[in-house]
């Protein structure tokens, strides 16, 4: 008899600095998902997984610069760095609502996209809000530019959108973004 398993559903990849590949398993689909992150080299082995199951839906991990992991866990409704022995050095969950995203800022912020807040937010690691962007519907993937302006995938309103500090489109795509639509010919972006 074959062993089990367990349910395996990759929503977020980062390719690392040393070619190893870091994994943000989802968990089941068919049931309460408990959601691990994964590190494997380029042989499929695996060199680190964090495994307790307190990440329910792990959408997203990204390893930080002091090797620690940041985690989004969209049904647990919370942000989590984990060192690499896989202690909790920093957990956001002060009115997150199903988190997709989360990134760690060069100011030390941390940038969260919240999909059922329809929300992207820069906190503090005191937990504050420092920057928000809220004209969105269903957001996923928020990510800081090197500009400084925030992209953001707008996928209920089926564009992609460029916003600066002051929470002004700067840029905007939508063109056959509609999956219901068959795309044109020509595509358009606004500035």
């Amino acid at each position: 008899m074959a062993a089990s398993v367990p349910p395996f559903a990759p929503l977020g990849i980062e390719r690392l600095p040393d070619g190893n590949t870091l994994i943000a398993d989802y968990g089941s689909f068919s049931s309460i998902p408990g959601g691990r992150a994964l590190e494997v080299d380029s042989l499929g082995r695996l060199i680190w997984a964090y495994i307790k199951c307190d990440v329910p839906s792990l959408h997203t991990a990204r390893r930080l610069a002091n090797g620690n992991t940041l985690m989004s866990s969209s049904l647990g409704n919370k942000v989590v760095e984990v060192n690499r022995d896989g202690d909790t050095v920093w957990t956001d969950s002060s009115d997150l609502y199903y988190p997709n995203e989360a990134y760690r800022l060069s100011n030390g912020n941390t940038l969260i996209t919240e999909r059922n807040h329809n929300r992207v937010i820069e906190v503090t690691l005191a937990r504050t809000i420092v920057w928000s962007y809220t004209n969105l519907d269903g957001p996923h993937n928020g990510n800081r530019l090197a500009n400084g302006n925030t992209l953001i995938s707008d996928s209920n309103n089926n564009r992609v959108v460029e916003v600066d500090a002051l929470g002004t489109v700067v840029w905007q795509y939508g063109t056959g973004l509609d999956c219901h639509v068959a795309p044109s010919g020509s595509a358009t972006a606004t500035r």
